[in-house]
């Protein structure tokens, strides 16, 4: 039950960031936040990138797609190796 529960909020997250109007300055704060050690910060942005990896694949976009898919993955696991919970579970 729980993963389900983290499921919705990766959702919510994506959500978020696909009906931002200020998507840009979002992002460059999230970025920040990432860098400076945020662990929820850093699982919104692997988040992020989960869904512009998915966007790239729709637009026939392999090697942006690839770099996305690297993007997320690493702050993924950044997350996760921090303890965050909802990227231990992901």
């Amino acid at each position: 039950m729980k993963t389900i529960g983290h499921f919705f909020a990766l959702i919510a997250t994506l959500f978020l960031f696909s009906t931002t109007t200020s998507h840009a300055w979002d992002l460059n704060l999230l970025l920040n936040q990432a860098q400076s050690g945020n662990l929820k910060a850093e699982f919104q942005l692997s988040a992020y990138y989960f869904n512009q990896a998915g966007m790239d694949a729709f637009n026939g976009n392999p090697l942006q797609q690839r770099l996305d898919n690297n993007s997320n993955f690493y702050w993924l696991m950044k997350s996760a190796r921090g303890g965050y919970p909802p990227a231990e579970d992901a």
